[in-house]
């Protein structure tokens, strides 16, 4: 079936789980009626962790928290409460899959947005890929098993799996993205690739088909505040992302020793993208619906005089991203849900949908 998540080639916010609530007879009573945003996303492992080394008197900086979390599983004391924190995070997050596969019969209290042609998408599905940063290493690992137990006394609603370079997914998939678009034009050269998170932007380059990931760095979107002007902020996000892109592009040239520099931009970012425009009531990155409309066009152009040369953005919804990283068999029903600060969606069936072609602007820069 066609997806119904899906308009003219863009995810569509409605596409979201952060909202669904959780109504079944079978959910454990401290999480009925509960978003899924509320009971499992990296926010919530944060706040859970953060209480955990109150308790052990453990003080841990906030890049430092996710290390310190596993070193506790070297420490008996340490390891039984860090177990029975992802026992729990991760029976949640099998409940979440529970109620996407099954939500008939309450459907109109988990999720009422949604038709009954998406309900019954998310039924048809088979696989669902974890990614994302609570996906990867010992963490992702005792997530999975913890919602696999819970099936065993439940049914199998998907096949899970943890996704490969679950780390670097966005990055891969954004380069994916990006090299379709390109490759119809015949360009060449390096594609500079970003992951533009709530928390952290991670970045690379791809050059005669080696992918090197360069250093992260961290996100201004979370220092956001409600009460700061929609305007003050969206001009800081414009100029923290451009002010990256650039970086990012100076760091891939001389890593890369290229003859030539990059032109193109293939940018995951934490938001619904419609046409190049940005959705203003998803996160952070919303703000940035403030300034021109076609947010992607106004890149290009921005980034094309700064440079002195032509340039190109892609943007990329996030989750969309994702999946178009995954590895996966043809013909594999599958969704990517991403553990993030939030929970982002992505299905894989989008890479065989027919995106723009990437097209070059005719114009003088000086």
């Amino acid at each position: 079936m066609m997806n119904p998540f899906v308009e003219d080639g863009y995810l569509i916010p409605e596409v979201s789980v952060n909202k669904l609530r959780l109504a079944m007879a079978q959910a454990p009573n401290d999480i009925r009626g509960k978003a899924a945003l509320d009971i499992i996303s990296g926010a919530v492992f944060i706040e859970r962790m953060d209480s955990l080394f109150t308790e052990l008197g453990i003080r841990a900086y906030h890049a430092d928290r996710q290390r310190r979390f596993v070193e506790l599983f070297d420490d008996p004391c340490g390891r039984v409460k860090a177990e029975a924190l992802l026992q729990k995070l991760g029976k949640n997050l099998g409940h979440i899959l529970l109620a996407l596969k099954h939500g008939s019969g309450a459907r109109e209290e988990i999720r009422p947005e949604w038709t009954d042609e998406q309900w019954e998408y998310w039924h048809k599905l088979d696989v669902v890929y974890l990614s994302g940063g609570l996906s990867y290493g010992l963490i992702g690992e005792r997530l999975m098993l913890a919602a696999e137990e819970l099936f065993e006394h439940t049914g199998r609603p998907y096949t899970l799996k943890l996704a490969k370079n679950s780390e670097y997914l966005p990055l891969i998939g954004a380069y994916q993205r990006g090299a379709r678009e390109a490759g119809s034009a015949g360009v060449s050269e390096s594609i500079i690739v970003l992951d533009f998170g709530h928390t952290y932007v991670k970045r690379g380059f791809v050059c005669d088909g080696a992918f090197t990931v360069l250093d992260r760095v961290e996100s201004i979107a979370r220092y956001m505040y409600d009460d700061e002007s929609e305007d003050v902020s969206a001009q800081l996000l414009n100029d923290f992302i451009i002010g990256v892109i650039l970086d990012t592009c100076a760091k891939a040239s001389r890593a890369g020793k290229q003859g030539k520099p990059s032109a193109i931009a293939s940018v995951s970012i934490a938001n619904y993208i419609n046409h190049g425009g940005i959705y203003p009531h998803r996160g952070e990155y919303g703000r940035l619906s403030r300034l021109p409309v076609n947010y992607e066009e106004y890149l290009s152009r921005e980034l094309s005089r700064r440079l002195g040369h032509e340039f190109q953005t892609i943007l990329i919804h996030d989750g969309t991203a994702a999946a178009y990283g995954i590895d996966n068999p043809a013909g594999e029903r599958a969704a990517v849900i991403t553990l993030g600060t939030g929970l982002g969606v992505g299905f894989c069936d989008m890479r065989d949908w027919p995106y723009k072609k990437f097209q070059r602007k005719k114009e003088n820069h000086v």
